[in-house]
């Protein structure tokens, strides 16, 4: 790329990547050695504003001693799921909310560490994303 940042798209969850960069000078062909190897590991996909705006999703309150409300209306019914992962990538929580257009439930995190978490609301064709802060 001619420019000083690069996207990389299509990387799975959970998998490990390795990079390189090498810098090539078009206008007089001089070039560098490779860079040190750099890793990277996704671990959540975040929703996109296009993809938020097709829903009403809210999880209250938020921060919380524990007790989140996860609330969401849907323009049409689907089996949903929920998970919890922790900023590692590890999954921590799971349930299946069942086929709806409409739900409200209550995730009980009381047990846990304080800290951020990554709830991920999903069907067979979106992922949305919140961050829920236990205190």
């Amino acid at each position: 790329t001619s420019e000083t940042t690069f996207k990389i798209e299509g990387l799975e969850n959970g998998v490990t990547y390795f990079f390189r960069v090498k810098a090539i000078n078009t206008y007089n062909g001089l070039e560098s050695g490779f860079s040190e190897v750099v890793s990277a590991r996704p671990s959540v996909v975040l929703g996109t504003e296009e993809d938020l705006q097709a829903i009403d999703l809210q999880v209250y309150p938020n921060p919380s001693t524990g007790k989140f409300t996860l609330e969401g209306r849907f323009k049409t019914p689907s089996a949903w799921q929920v998970a919890i992962f922790d900023l590692t990538g590890k999954k921590v929580y799971e349930m299946d909310l069942g086929k709806t257009n409409s739900l409200q439930t209550e995730i009980d995190l009381s047990g846990w560490a304080s800290g951020m978490y990554l709830l991920r609301l999903s069907n067979e064709n979106q992922v949305f994303s919140r961050r829920v802060v236990k205190e």
